[in-house]
């Protein structure tokens, strides 16, 4: 299990050593990052997120029992809250 919340445990690592981004699961499958990664604040919706380079910056989940759900099983979800707009074009949802 994995929980990554861009509201919360997001912080640079301290001493130069990149970021932190704190599991909110409670398995400790902390993200570390590789690279140069920044926080842009208040990028998305007014939380921070993390900025990458496309190139060499990324963030590294290490292994872990509590990851595995079955053999050559994965799941990635990216969550989010979206307001359709009730006026205008139609937008996505209506």
């Amino acid at each position: 299990m994995l929980w990554l919340d861009g509201s919360d445990g997001l912080s640079p690592a301290g001493a130069g050593n990149g970021l932190v981004w704190l599991d909110r699961s409670g398995m400790h499958n902390d993200a570390a990052s590789v690279g140069s990664p920044t926080i842009a604040s208040g990028a998305i919706g007014g939380r921070p997120a993390v900025s990458l380079d496309g190139q060499s910056d990324y963030m590294v989940v290490a292994d872990s029992p509590s990851l595995q759900l079955s053999t050559n099983d994965f799941l990635f979800a990216v969550v989010t809250a979206y307001t359709t707009p009730t006026t205008g074009p139609a937008g996505y949802g209506m």
